[in-house]
């Protein structure tokens, strides 16, 4: 026949358990309506969060197993590497569109000054463009260039130079070659096959 004093057994000793935890807590409520809430939280949670002492007494367990810190670290780590190389893939974006960008800038300086001379700046051999160049300063004497144009990077990255070349041997034309770190730009392509001319 079951007990029918084991509910207030139990919640007795709960009661206990909680003068003990909360001793602080014990004068603003009712010690038996604190121990309905333990009862309470322990049938909602079940044991899996309660475990025994070698006393008479219970407590909650608030720490991690080792393979659940393992696989939280874990996921952190991937999601970490997707962000970084999600992070990446913009800045490439970004300096190649700036790239475009500055190769139009030359194009527009170089056609203003073919206007003003019948020809463009000379450079008989392919020259770097980063700002100190001939071609540069000679644009930028003739007011036709506000800065200097160079690539964001303008050096040696994982085996690809990248800057920015000038070269007319005539003066009737141009070639200005340059290199881009992806496809995202229409009509243009990945790597140093990229040239621009009149």
């Amino acid at each position: 026949m079951a007990n029918p004093f084991k509910p207030i057994q139990e919640a007795k000793k709960d009661q206990r358990l909680i003068r003990v935890l909360y001793p602080h807590k014990i004068g603003g409520f009712a010690p038996l309506k604190i121990s309905r809430i333990f009862l309470t939280v322990k049938n909602l949670f079940g044991k899996k969060y309660f475990n025994g002492r070698k006393s008479e007494h219970q407590e909650f367990l608030t720490g991690f197993t080792l393979i659940e810190l393992l696989v939280v670290i874990a996921i952190l780590g991937v999601m970490m590497s997707l962000v970084l190389l999600s992070w990446r893939e913009v800045q490439m974006r970004t300096r190649d569109t700036r790239r475009v960008s500055d190769v139009q800038t030359l194009q527009k300086a170089l056609a203003m000054y073919q206007v003003q001379h019948t020809s463009y700046p000379p450079a008989a051999d392919e020259t770097k463009i980063d700002g100190a160049d001939a071609m540069s300063q000679t644009l930028r004497g003739e007011n036709l260039l506000n800065s200097s144009v160079k690539d964001p990077i303008n050096a040696v990255s994982d085996g690809v130079n990248y800057i920015y070349t000038y070269q007319s041997a005539d003066g009737v034309s141009y070639l200005i070659k340059y290199c881009l770190e992806t496809d995202s730009i229409q009509g243009k392509s990945k790597g140093c096959g990229n040239e621009a001319t009149p």
